[in-house]
């Protein structure tokens, strides 16, 4: 079943926990440029004639989204990255695992505002305005993944109480939580607010970058600051290797055939066995001419986020290989592929499309599981779904 993103968003308003406020007057370029925790990033985007396109974005109006690298997270980057140039400056062309710096700046713009909401279980993905086809499979833009962690970050906040509030009355300009003073109020008093906030953070599915301070608003959109620099989706080969399924990547780049499928392969989700659940037993059993049939029914076109399954949604995946295979969320939330398999780190993303990491390998192409539901419809192009993991 598949989640109309835009309905959701639209029957469950997002909440703005703003962490910091600006002026209606303020671009983002302006917000970046003050705030003491982004001043790197807009000096370094104004240091060159090739962010300037991006430098106007952030001014001009509209609705835009910046996951913004902090200072130190930036740094981190260049430093980083200056290792690998041999002393050549970091520019706007610089490439990194076939990415321009500019398509990196570009992977951290929405252009759209998303807020993010306190106590709400969401799970985003959102189309970046990096839509460079020469390094990726995307045509809406290359995906990014926003999470609510589920955890929770403690702070305390000390805020004046004006004399004229009644006892007992709700002092509710400190945003979602309410805390009431009780007793007289003869004189301006404070009073220390104790509160926890959800803890976000946005991925590419290889590397998770925590949200440390989000909805800072700005005249033509929102701010969020990360703590890290996020590469966009990389080669499929790659991230396997990156997320622990180096035995399924070791496989397709020791077959021929399979390695010439996978360098150009678009627009597919995988679903790829970690090594400690690679059938051994199985592949060694098959042979080395059924290894492509095998390793192509962990394969089917299209490309399914996590959010794509709903709770107790029951249909069917049609493979690369043409066989046919159940998928379904059981009482945990947990997505199982053909009633045995289970999803254990969702929504990697790669060039091509989506990979998640499955327990096990599916059984042989003649043991697929077939009694289940009209096949899944490929999902809809959409800049941006979301659903709700309560």
């Amino acid at each position: 079943m598949l989640i109309n993103a835009w309905t959701i968003l639209l029957a469950v308003p997002l909440v703005a926990c703003q962490q910091q406020s600006q002026s209606n007057s303020s671009t983002i370029f302006d917000v970046l440029q003050a705030g003491v925790r982004t001043q790197s990033l807009a000096n370094f985007l104004s240091s060159q004639p090739a962010f300037q396109l991006i430098v106007d974005m952030l001014k001009s109006p509209g609705n835009l989204t910046v996951f913004a690298p902090s200072n130190s997270a930036l740094h981190r980057f260049e430093n980083t990255v200056a290792s690998q140039l041999s002393g050549q400056p970091l520019t706007g062309s610089t490439m990194i695992y076939n990415h321009s710096v500019v398509d990196i700046i570009k992977y951290h713009m929405v252009n759209q505002p998303v807020f993010l909401a306190q106590d709400l279980n969401r799970t985003l993905v959102l189309n970046t305005l990096d839509n460079n086809q020469s390094s990726q499979y995307f045509p809406f833009g290359a995906p990014l993944i926003v999470l609510n962690t589920n955890a929770k970050q403690s702070y305390n906040e000390t805020g004046q109480i004006n004399t004229t509030t009644p006892a007992g009355d709700s002092i509710s300009n400190w945003g979602s939580k309410i805390q009431r003073y009780r007793g007289s109020l003869a004189s301006p008093k404070k009073i220390l607010r104790s509160a926890s906030v959800p803890v976000y953070s946005v991925t590419n599915g290889v590397t998770n970058a925590t949200i440390s301070q989000y909805d800072i608003t700005a005249s033509n959109g929102v701010i969020h600051i990360i703590d890290d620099v996020l590469l966009p989706p990389g080669n499929v080969l790659e991230v396997l290797n990156k997320v622990g399924a180096d035995m399924i990547g070791q496989m397709i780049t020791s077959n021929p055939d399979l390695a010439g499928e996978f360098d150009a392969i678009s627009n597919v989700t995988i679903f790829a066995p970690t090594d400690a659940g690679v059938c051994t037993v199985c592949i060694n059993a098959l042979g080395s001419t059924s290894l492509p049939g095998l390793i192509m029914n962990h394969v089917v076109h299209g490309i399914y986020y996590s959010t794509n399954f709903t709770d107790n949604s029951t249909a069917s995946l049609v493979t690369f290989d043409n066989n046919t295979i159940p998928v379904g969320t059981n009482s945990t939330g947990s997505i199982i592929l053909n009633n045995t398999v289970t999803i254990i780190r969702p929504d990697i993303l790669f060039s091509g499309g989506v990979i998640h990491l499955v327990d096990r390998t599916f059984e042989p192409p003649g043991n697929m599981t077939a009694n289940i539901t009209a096949p899944l419809p490929l999902p809809p192009s959409s800049n941006i779904t979301d659903t709700d993991n309560s």
